[in-house]
């Protein structure tokens, strides 16, 4: 079950980040929306596992790790959410890859 928290909390928290940093960038062409998406995604993945290891789902030494395999799973999960962008359960699933990049990058057991 903790790894299921943390998974969907790291999902989420980067599928809205990048959501804001798309609207934001969407005014100033495709490139800008591609960047400002993938730099507000990358933001909410960081912050996402600094609260998720000050409030204890996740151990702290673990978080460069998750940080890692976060960053991994968005860099697979931006072009798969850019070219489907019609189709929601896709960028669900794109959201999910950074949850399970997470995961794996963090190791067994560092959810708790």
């Amino acid at each position: 079950m903790p790894q299921l928290r943390l998974l969907i909390f790291t999902s989420l928290c980067t599928g809205f980040g990048a959501l804001l940093g798309a609207l934001v960038g969407r005014p100033l062409g495709a490139r800008t929306t591609m960047l400002t998406a993938m730099v507000a995604g990358t933001m909410a993945l960081l912050t996402s596992l600094r609260l998720a290891a000050t409030r204890g789902w996740m151990d702290p030494d673990r978080r460069k790790g998750g940080s890692i395999g976060g960053l991994v799973g968005l860099g697979l999960a931006s072009p798969l959410a850019v070219m489907t962008l019609q189709r929601p359960a896709v960028l669900v699933v794109a959201a999910g890859l950074v949850g399970l990049g997470v995961l794996v990058g963090a190791g067994r057991g560092a959810a708790r």
